[in-house]
């Protein structure tokens, strides 16, 4: 699994973490690195995704300047994850190569969900904050006077696919691997925002919005693996990724009285994605290991929503768009691997 910058002031990262448990089937002694053929691994455990935050609240009643967000929520998440592995190393060596071919193929997948809330009012300055519609024309009013309960849901799915090939070597203590193959990565994340006045519940604004983001392209890194001690072994890992984005977002709006309108957005940029894997392992018979990984991925771009902006003194609110921050996600899990 992919999961190295964390975040820094407004920018925002993907984080997952990782416990990983292994067992492995293997051929050979406990006091060297085992000989691997055809094996599969299986692993859950817990994932921290730092995404983009969820911001709104910029809009004002009148012309005064307003310094918001006043809503900012969501971002870092924690969740569950689980991944699948299966390769095999085959038995051909190419005459210009030191070391033998294999085929991995691996898929993960991710989720958080959380529910946030928050009470708005005017701002210091006593300019009254509002939640502009999506067709830029004036939404919801939140004031001393009456102050709004915001609820924001916040889900989050992601899924990583990996097919790789590449060779395997030894290297005096080092067992290394150079591989390289296609990827997609799938981020969907989904928001519900539920507005109602503190004095007056059943005065409502609700909001529905979903990104959903497809990554494709193509990874290259090295892995490497050798025996620290007897039954123990110590596993490095780094790749980097080169892949298109496109984001798909949709978004309805609807508030007490009548009004409301809907939204669709497209985006799609170039993105790169460094992961590195800190791991041990430790064997406890010819063919179970336990251990640990933890591993970082890093995408240098992931969608963000800019809510309407501006002031209703004129209905003359900025409709909503989209645009990218950086993300990351780190991991620590626990599995099974047995080889064959």
């Amino acid at each position: 699994m992919s999961p190295l910058p964390t975040r820094f002031g407004e920018a925002p990262f993907i984080i997952t973490f990782t416990l990983l448990f292994t067992c492995e089937a293997v051929a050979s002694e406990v006091s060297s690195e085992p000989a691997k053929k055809a094996y599969l691994k299986a692993d859950a455990g817990a994932v921290l995704f730092d995404l983009p935050k969820y911001e709104d609240g910029w809009g004002v009643v009148g012309l005064a300047p307003v310094s918001g967000p006043f809503f900012s929520k969501s971002g870092n998440q924690v969740g569950v994850i689980g991944g699948l592995t299966g390769g095999l190393v085959t038995d051909y060596s190419p005459s210009f190569l030191d070391g033998f071919v294999f085929f991995e193929a691996s898929g993960s997948y991710g989720r958080s969900k959380r529910d946030y809330s928050s009470t708005l009012g005017s701002d210091s300055a006593g300019n009254n904050i509002r939640f502009g519609l999506f067709n830029g024309s004036n939404g919801f009013n939140s004031s001393n006077a009456a102050p709004v309960t915001y609820r924001l849901n916040s889900d989050i799915e992601y899924s990583n696919f990996v097919f790789s090939t590449g060779i395997e070597a030894e290297k005096g203590a080092w067992k290394v691997r150079y591989q390289f193959g296609p990827q997609w990565i799938i981020l969907n994340q989904t928001f519900e925002l539920r507005g109602n006045l503190v004095a007056t519940p059943s005065t409502f604004y609700n909001r529905d919005e979903s990104l959903n983001t497809n990554y494709y392209g193509g990874q290259a890194g090295i892995s490497l693996s050798r025996a620290v001690y007897e039954h123990l072994f110590l596993n490095l890992e780094a790749d980097i990724s080169l892949l298109k984005m496109e984001t798909r977002y949709s978004g309805t709006d609807a508030r007490t009285g009548g009004g409301g309108s809907s939204l669709a957005l497209n985006l799609d940029k170039i993105a790169y994605s460094p992961h590195a894997t800190v791991g041990i392992r430790y064997q406890i018979r010819s063919n179970v290991e336990l251990g640990l990984n933890v591993n970082y991925n890093y995408l240098s771009k992931a969608p963000k929503i800019v809510h309407a902006t501006g002031s209703t003194a004129f209905g003359n609110f900025v409709p909503a768009s989209l645009t990218t921050q950086s993300a990351s996600i780190w991991g620590a899990t626990a599995g099974l691997n047995i080889f064959f």
